[in-house]
Parts: structure tokens; C-alpha cells; sequence
């Protein structure tokens, strides 16, 4: 197990070279192997760049008298990491939380362009059909307009990923203020970055929610939700795939963090809504939790029904993440405590709701109620593995208990799955789509994780595996198309033969 001790030959390493350029080499290393052959990946490893990037803004000596890094300095340093002895694998509470630990580390740099994520959070954010009005509530929270701060994200964004800078000059942002003005182009280009005092924080505030320092080591990078450095003059992007990773979820993350005490709930309910139209573009039939709890008052039950064959998939939205604790820790006790409350809360509305509904299948459900599968669908990606990897033991034993009484053989921990909505909207386009059936493809996913060799942490694992199409889907493409074109007419008004970096 790794220790502060064992970290400190590669610190004072570390603070024999001017900090300033060792931060720059490790940055154009990060950028070089963004999309390179998986054997160049290989060797310079993004998350151990990235680690080496927090430890030279936390440790790091940027004193001018200092000797100059070269590549070489940079490739030492990969080889101490190399050396490091981290936990085994048995020293993990199971295997499937060592394997949630690695993927957690490692799958943010392993991610596609943000397009549709970001035509996604248009419709959460800026479409939503709920009363609370969460586009009102983010300006009101962050002080720019949902749909400008998304426009300067991609903007500042293309730069990056389609122009392949590094840098972005003050002048970039300068020629932005006409258009969205300085006030909000400033405000939001702070809300992407940190000054380097900032990072310096924010990774020893970080380092302080960890004390294990093993698994303070194992987390995801704590500069993941600021991807640039701020400097009078320019702005540095540490990584493109933290920059994809960001544009993902960026005004999510930002309405959690800002947002208030009731964010989780504006979330929730926008959430539910999105989920409903994915539901009606694809013609997919299904019933409401509106409808669930007019037909069964004072029951527990989920936000969706699905008919499919004989069965009814049911679907309950958790607008959620975990901890970077929970994401780190050796110890799944650690994460089953931070999900007890949302996820685990989830399945136990899913018994209920079986039992509702098989009991008193309404028109549109009856003939389905042989079976019951379950769907907890989050925004991201909790990496929990299917449902027989997590309800065992006393997670399963707490879930009875609350249950209290209802029969568990309803839906069975192998119906059970824990998706993001990346991965339903993939399931019901391609049951639209092919023709094939959704309690088809649960089937045949519970088939494969039956076995330990073909059991996948990740459903969307099984669409390959079954030659199910995994397009985006259609409604993300007209939403980003149109919010492109928006943005192009929007820069053309104001920047007369300005040509706007969308594609």
C-alpha cells in the first residue's frame, strides 16, 4: 500500500526542476497523446500525467535557479510512478471495487467528443417541461443565460479540440465580448479554469477529504471540473480529455455546486422530464409515475413502466453522483453509504412498484407482468456493475429489511441494472429501430452476467456484444444542429464576417 513516504523521492525530484516548465512539458505530453496508438498511451499514461500535474502546483519549486526539465525529466518521473506499490487488487474489499476504483481513474480520458452531452444538457436545462423552471433558477444561481454559457464552453472548447491548441489568448476571449458581453464571457471563462493559486487549493482541499493517501493517489484528478489554468494572458488547457470530460456535464456539475439545497430536486424532476421524451420521440409506450400514483395512491413506485413481451421494465431517474471518496475507497461500504439514500433507495421503489403492478396491471400493462426488470438510470456513470455484483450480502439484507414484506423474487437482483441515460437512450432507439425487444436484451444481458467470464460492468457492454446499433440519438442531433446555427447567427449579427468555430 502506498504511502506519503513512498511519494517523497519523486517530490523532491520534483523540486530539483524549474516547476513552471516541468508544468508545461507534462500539459504538451497530455495534449501529444490525446487520441494517439493505444502503445504510445500506454506508456505515457493521461492519469499519471495528471497526477504529476497536481504534484508539481502542490509541491513544486518554481524558483528560476533551478535546473531546466527536458522529456527525459518527464519520462524519469513516469518510471518512479512505475515503481510505486499500490495496493493489490486483494487488498480491496471485492473485486469489483478495485476494478470501480481503476475504471473511475481512468475512463475520463478515454471519452468521444462532447456533442451530443452537450445537446443534452440544452434539452435538461433550456427544454425542460416542469414548473420549477431550472433554466430561470441556473442564471439566476450562476449568473450567465444556460444557453450562452454552454455557447462559450464550445467555443472555448473547439479551440481546443478542433483547432489543437494549448493555449487559448487573452485576445480569443476579448473577441467574444461583443457578442455575450464581458461581464458573462468573463464570468464563465472562470467557471471553466482556475487561477494557479485556485488549483493549488482546490487539490489541497481535495487531498484533505482523503486522508488514505493510497487512495487519495487511485482518485480522479482533483482539478477534473477545471480543466484550464488562468494566467493574465492566456488561458492553458491542461487536457483535452478533461476539457470532453467537462463539456459533458459542465452545466450540471456547475447547477449542483451552486445551485442551492433544492438543486437536487430542480435536477431530479428536469431530469425525469428529459427521460420522458426520450421515451416519446422513440414511440416507446410506457406509463408515468404520474399515472403509477394515480392508479396506486400511497404506494411506492418508479417514474416509468415499460410494457415489453411479457414483462415491465421499470425505470426510476436518480439525478446523482458519487464522491471522489466514494470513488477511491477501498472499501464499498464507503460507496454503498453515499448511494443508500438515492440508488438503493431506487431498487426498493422498484420492488414496491412490481408489487403494484402485478397485483393490478392497468390496460396498457396487463399481459406484461410475468417478469419485472428494473432500471436505475443516472446522468453519469456510476460504474456499479450489474445488480447481482452490488445487492449481496448486507446491502441486499437492508434492502429486504425496507422492503418489509414484499416478495424480492419480484424483481430479482439479476434484473436489476444501474445504467446512465447515455446507455437507455441507446436501448430503446435500437429496440425503435430493429425491432427487437427490450426485455429481449435484458434477458440476454442477465444471460451473459450469469457467467463470470462474459459478465459486464457496464450494460452498453452487452449492446455490442448482441450487434444492437449504438447511434446518438436523433432528437441530440437536431438540438445541437439547431443550437449551432443559433449560435453562428448570433456571432454573425454581432461580428460582421466572423465565421464561428462550430461543427
Amino acid at each position: 500500500m502506498l504511502t506519503y513516504d513512498d511519494y517523497k523521492p519523486i517530490r523532491n525530484r520534483i523540486r530539483k526542476f524549474r516547476g513552471n516548465e516541468l508544468l508545461l512539458l507534462a500539459v504538451k505530453q497530455l495534449h501529444d497523446i490525446y487520441d494517439a496508438p493505444r502503445e504510445r498511451v500506454s506508456y505515457w499514461r493521461p492519469w499519471d500525467l495528471m497526477r504529476i500535474i497536481e504534484w508539481i502546483i502542490d509541491d513544486g519549486n518554481f524558483d528560476n535557479t533551478r535546473k531546466q526539465p527536458d522529456i527525459n525529466t518527464l519520462a524519469d518521473l513516469m518510471n518512479r510512478i512505475n515503481e510505486l506499490e499500490t495496493r493489490l487488487p486483494n487488498e480491496y474489499s471485492g473485486t469489483s471495487q478495485f476494478i470501480r476504483v481503476l475504471v473511475h481513474q481512468q475512463f475520463l480520458y478515454q471519452r468521444s467528443a462532447p456533442v451530443k452531452d452537450l445537446a443534452r444538457q440544452l434539452a435538461i436545462f433550456g427544454e425542460a417541461r416542469t414548473p420549477k423552471g431550472i433554466s430561470e433558477k441556473f442564471e439566476a444561481q450562476v449568473k450567465v443565460p444556460l444557453k450562452t454559457y454552454l455557447a462559450v464552453n464550445m467555443l472555448l472548447g473547439s479551440q481546443i479540440l478542433i483547432a489543437h491548441k494549448m493555449f487559448i489568448p487573452s485576445s480569443c476571449l476579448e473577441s467574444l465580448y461583443p457578442v455575450y458581453g464581458r461581464p458573462v464571457v468573463t464570468r464563465s471563462v472562470e467557471l471553466l479554469s482556475e487561477t494557479f493559486e485556485g488549483a493549488r487549493a482546490r487539490i489541497r482541499a481535495a487531498k484533505d477529504k482523503i486522508k488514505d493517501f493510497d487512495a487519495r493517489f487511485q482518485a480522479p484528478t482533483a482539478l477534473q471540473r477545471r480543466p484550464f489554468l488562468r494566467e493574465p494572458d492566456r488561458m492553458i488547457c491542461l487536457s483535452p480529455s478533461l476539457l470532453v470530460d467537462l463539456l459533458r456535464f459542465s452545466a450540471f456539475d456547475l447547477f449542483r455546486e451552486v445551485g442551492g439545497s433544492d438543486a437536487a430536486s430542480h435536477l431530479g424532476e428536469a431530469f425525469e422530464d428529459y427521460i420522458a421524451r426520450v421515451l416519446e420521440f422513440t414511440g416507446m409506450e410506457h406509463r408515468t409515475e404520474r399515472h403509477l400514483r394515480a392508479r396506486y395512491p400511497g404506494r411506492k413506485v418508479t417514474d416509468f413502466a415499460i410494457p415489453s413481451e411479457n414483462a415491465t421494465v421499470l425505470v426510476e431517474a436518480k439525478a446523482i453522483e458519487t464522491s471522489r471518496l466514494a470513488q477511491a475507497s477501498p472499501d464499498e461500504r464507503v460507496l454503498v453509504q453515499h448511494i443508500r439514500s438515492s440508488v438503493l433507495k431506487a431498487v426498493g421503489q422498484g420492488l414496491a412498484a412490481a408489487s403494484a403492478i402485478s397485483a393490478s396491471p392497468d390496460d396498457v400493462l396487463a399481459g406484461h407482468v410475468d417478469e419485472f426488470f428494473l432500471l436505475v438510470v443516472t446522468m453519469k456513470d456510476l460504474h456499479l456493475g450489474p445488480g447481482q455484483g452490488l445487492i449481496q450480502g448486507p446491502v441486499e439484507a437492508e434492502i429486504r429489511e425496507a422492503a418489509k414484506g414484499l416478495d424480492m423474487d419480484l424483481v430479482p437482483r439479476e434484473n436489476t441494472f444501474f445504467c446512465t441515460v447515455e446507455e437507455l437512450e441507446f436501448l430503446v432507439d435500437a429496440c425503435a429501430t430493429s425491432g427487437v425487444s427490450m426485455a429481449s436484451v435484458l434477458r440476454r444481458a442477465r444471460q451473459a452476467n450469469a457467467d463470470p467470464a462474459t459478465r459486464r460492468l457496464h450494460l452498453s457492454q452487452h449492446f455490442e456484444a448482441q450487434g444492437l446499433p449504438t447511434r446518438v440519438l436523433p432528437l441530440l442531433v437536431q438540438l445541437f444542429q439547431r443550437f449551432g446555427e443559433e449560435v453562428k447567427i448570433e456571432i454573425a449579427a454581432k461580428l460582421p464576417g466572423a465565421v464561428a468555430p462550430v461543427k
